[in-house]
């Protein structure tokens, strides 16, 4: 599981991003993520995708650092997605 697990999920063209975050969320962490963050992942996504970074999404659970207004790069980096960003120009 972990990384090349996320790799396999995003390759899975078949499934819809909510559903491969789903597949991430609960398979890819320990404890598993609460599917609540489905949405903030999507957004954080979108975000980065943009070329926002430090767009602020609201979560419904508390940060320890930022509350429930985190920075995207924050969920991003913390919820293991890097996989789902555009890799263009890199």
């Amino acid at each position: 599981m972990g990384h090349m697990t996320a790799i396999e999920i995003t390759n899975a063209t078949e499934l819809s991003l909510r559903q491969q975050l789903k597949w991430h969320l609960t398979g890819n962490h320990f404890p598993p993520i609460p599917l609540e963050m489905i949405d903030p992942a999507k957004k954080a996504i979108d975000a980065c995708n943009e070329d926002d970074y430090d767009r602020i999404i609201e979560t419904p659970f508390p940060h320890r650092k930022y509350g429930t207004r985190v920075p995207a790069w924050s969920i991003i980096k913390n919820l293991h997605l890097e996989e789902w960003l555009n890799q263009e120009g890199e």
